[in-house]
């Protein structure tokens, strides 16, 4: 019998238009200021450079520890 491979190492990152849409979104319906394209470029490359998506818990990874 052939074991499960597991795969810990996945990349949980989302595409920069998904994160944007889905930040802009909460932000719309919670009465905040939504990021123009400019501004969520440089906050999107920050959080992908902090790895936050993989190793923070959010909405795309919800196995990683809280920041």
């Amino acid at each position: 019998m052939k074991q499960l491979e597991l795969n810990f190492s996945r990349d949980c990152t989302p595409t920069f238009k998904e994160w944007l849409s889905e930040v802009n979104h909460e932000h719309s319906k919670h009465g905040e200021k939504t990021y123009s394209l400019k501004e969520g470029k440089s906050i999107y490359a920050e959080l992908v450079k902090q790895d936050f998506f993989n190793r923070c818990s959010n909405v795309w990874n919800n196995r990683g520890t809280s920041c």
